[in-house]
């Protein structure tokens, strides 16, 4: 009888990981929504004459966050069958909230190169540059996850917020280039 239990247990845990649900989806957004916020008042904060590698260290942190945070959307969006009409509309217009604030946070990147270049660390402009193709490539995949998940006007609503930050991004990492 406990191994029983032991291998229900076990069963429990490994299908729970496995398997989300459109609430999932949703607490997912809604964390990404408040790490996109924290990143974009890091770098709003950032000192214009320039700052310390600490100040770099917490922009990398918080971009780590935010990096982590799309590859759980994502990886929740993809386990789980097309959302119904309601859901859709709900799961992008999560995404359509915090999209004018990615936007904001890379035209903060770009304002704020001549200060970030000013951090004493070799190679800085890569490090960023890299940062927002891993950025941008993530969160291109989960756009690509909420349209193709995504039903009605919703889908094409996710397809043209996907491409407004796919310009935003292509617009920073060009300035780091």
């Amino acid at each position: 009888m406990k191994l029983l239990s032991a291998i229900l247990l076990l069963l429990t845990v490994i299908v729970s990981s496995v398997y989300a649900s459109v609430s999932d989806v949703k607490a997912d957004l809604s964390k990404v929504a408040a790490l996109v916020t924290k990143l974009d008042k890091t770098i709003t904060n950032f000192p214009a004459d320039g700052g310390t590698i600490s100040d770099g260290i917490a922009i990398n942190n918080d971009v780590t966050a935010l990096g982590q945070g799309l590859d759980k959307a994502t990886q929740n969006v993809k386990a789980i069958p097309p959302f119904s009409n309601s859901d859709s509309i709900t799961t992008v217009g999560s995404a359509k909230v915090f999209s004018p604030t990615i936007v904001h946070l890379l035209n903060g990147v770009v304002e704020k190169k001549s200060s970030i270049g000013k951090i004493n660390f070799p190679g800085i402009f890569d490090l960023v540059r890299g940062a927002l193709q891993d950025l941008g490539t993530k969160g291109n995949a989960l756009g690509n996850a909420l349209a193709e998940s995504s039903t009605g006007p919703a889908k094409s609503q996710a397809q043209a917020i996907q491409a407004e930050l796919r310009v935003a991004f292509e617009k920073a990492v060009k300035a780091y280039s």
